[in-house]
């Protein structure tokens, strides 16, 4: 993913430069600064599919970068990390195992995997042609055998209804991701500025555009399906 850094008009109500200085809070920032920060935003909705948002949640954003207390005497920035996706935002319950399931010829030990425990069905977007793919598996995520399940539901309405979860809770993943890398891209921005002075640009940004993610739907991945209707 290549970006170019973009290089915003000064507003007219502020100078071309600010000389170095301790920024503390956003109200630090004058009106041109504030429109350099915006434009990392701006240019990240424009490289990474999935990343629009609201006016008013991009006004957030200026906020977020010292919401936390942050300020220009703390120069020790670590890069974001996007969280793993975990079981429970990827699957739906699907039934209940009819029997126990088969453990290599011993009775099952694993209560998880006994009759009368929940099934799910889990859906899993990747690889190269961000295929769909699905997975019927017990509580803990290990596959298991759909012949050993009752479904609660016909398999087509399961896999709507997984589609769905994936995609609400695929997106607040990436995109609260993605608004920290953008908040992480801003400070070292402020930094520069705090040493250099503003307009000086920010060492090594080329390489922090990397760190977004696209966001990829399931229901993309499947056609647009139509899963409103559950």
């Amino acid at each position: 993913m290549s970006f170019q850094t973009p290089t915003p008009a000064p507003a007219m109500d502020a100078p071309a430069t600010v000389a170095p200085r301790t920024y503390h809070h956003v109200n630090d920032l004058t009106a041109a600064q504030k429109v350099a920060l915006i434009d990392i935003w701006k240019a990240a909705e424009r490289a990474v599919p999935g990343m629009e948002m609201s006016d008013a949640v991009i006004s957030k954003f200026l906020t977020a970068i010292f919401a936390d207390g942050w300020d220009t005497y703390d120069d020790s920035l670590m890069a974001p990390r996007l969280p793993d996706r975990k079981l429970e935002q990827t699957s739906v319950i699907a039934g209940k195992f009819k029997t126990d399931l088969p453990n290599k010829g011993n009775p099952q030990e694993l209560e998880v995997r006994k009759a009368g425990r929940p099934a799910y069905l889990k859906v899993h977007v990747g690889g190269p042609a961000e295929a769909l793919g699905w997975l019927w598996t017990d509580a803990q995520g290990r596959t298991a055998n759909k012949g050993y399940i009752e479904l609660i539901q016909d398999e087509g309405r399961l896999m709507k209804k997984a589609v769905l979860k994936y995609d609400w809770n695929e997106t607040l993943r990436v995109l609260q991701y993605n608004t920290q890398v953008a908040i992480f891209i801003a400070r070292h921005r402020i930094l520069a500025w705090s040493t250099d002075g503003y307009r000086s640009p920010a060492k090594g940004e080329d390489n922090r555009w990397t760190l977004f993610k696209p966001l990829v739907l399931a229901s993309v991945c499947c056609g647009n399906i139509d899963v409103w209707w559950i």
